[in-house]
């Protein structure tokens, strides 16, 4: 049955669309665990209108996810007005996962954000070293790194998923700043080939150094720089903001002076990494400032809860109607 007609179909579920702002929920999903779930966070504003995208691995929404299968959770998403969402770990789970995943997606009419495309290079790109290898070797690394683009991007387009995130790996300060920048750049535009004839588009993340010792990808003009290098339409930045704040401040100036190398955001408030207006930054200013630029695409909900339990989840979607509406 198409989710669109079940409400009008389905006396229990009209119930539950009025209560929660007429969304409607699938019909294979039981009314009655759903609306107990969804009967903590009150009447529902209706869809969102900015692509705030929360997740399923477990960063919050905990205790609502009980009970319910992977596209269950994303019917509960939508009833809450998401209308984007993001898995970084989508190229790791099953292949009846995935599926049960894209389906949801699909009938929420929900947009699909990133997935992390591998794990585990850690100095295949940096370094040309292949997992497990004791000095480098280009031409394996290379077939490493491509036999793993290649497998996200098959999968990628089956379920519909546009977004790849790719971190370059871990430094070695024993090797040139700039030999390592080669390297990098020279893996991504070969990867960038086989996304741009699929049609997905990686993008690059820097990594705090704070919480990520190591990473060789730390800064914005660092990954700007990169994106130049590799030229392509497939290969553009991720920018944390709870990243790029902990590592370089200067969000605005970072933001403008590199915005037509940054294709998604990731947000989050420093010192905890938990969601907007919990910490330090301005996200009023931040998201004004991103809107303003003509930003329309996904923020992904990279974050924890400042508070525990279904009271961080609560104020978690009270935050999130408010940014909505700037």
């Amino acid at each position: 049955m198409d989710r669109r007609c079940f409400i009008s179909n389905t006396a229990r579920a009209a119930m539950l669309g009025a209560a929660f702002g007429a969304l409607p929920l699938r019909a294979s999903t039981t009314d009655a665990i759903l609306k107990e779930k969804l009967s903590a966070f009150g009447v529902s504003n209706g869809k969102f209108k900015t692509k705030f995208a929360p997740n399923i691995y477990g960063l919050f929404f905990k205790d609502s996810y009980k009970g319910l299968d992977e596209g269950q959770q994303i019917d509960f998403l939508a009833s809450l007005g998401f209308i984007a969402f993001e898995d970084n770990n989508f190229f790791r789970r099953s292949p009846d996962k995935q599926e049960l995943i894209s389906d949801a997606l699909k009938r929420n009419n929900m947009e699909f954000g990133v997935a992390t495309a591998f794990g585990g290079n850690k100095y295949a790109m940096t370094l040309n070293m292949p997992n497990g290898a004791k000095r480098p070797d280009k031409a394996a690394a290379m077939e490493q790194i491509l036999e793993a683009i290649e497998s996200a991007c098959k999968t990628a387009k089956k379920h519909g998923l546009k977004w790849l995130t790719v971190v370059p790996g871990l430094r070695d300060d024993k090797v040139a700043e700039y030999d390592t920048f080669v390297n990098v750049v020279s893996h991504l535009k070969e990867a960038a080939k086989i996304c741009e004839k699929y049609g997905t588009i990686m993008v690059i993340e820097p990594l705090n150094n704070i919480n990520h010792p190591g990473q060789w990808l730390k800064t914005t003009p660092q990954a700007y720089a990169v994106c130049k290098a590799v030229g392509s339409p497939a290969c553009k930045i991720l920018f944390d903001v709870y990243h790029q704040q902990t590592q370089e401040g200067n969000l605005l100036r970072n933001i403008g002076e590199h915005f037509d190398e940054i294709a998604y955001f990731h947000l989050g408030d420093v010192p905890n990494r938990t969601e907007p207006f919990s910490g330090e930054i301005n996200y009023k200013n931040v998201i004004e400032f991103i809107k303003g630029k003509g930003y329309t695409g996904i923020f992904g909900m990279e974050h924890r809860t400042s508070l525990p339990g279904i009271d961080g989840d609560k104020k978690l979607l009270s935050v999130y109607r408010e940014l909505d509406m700037i």
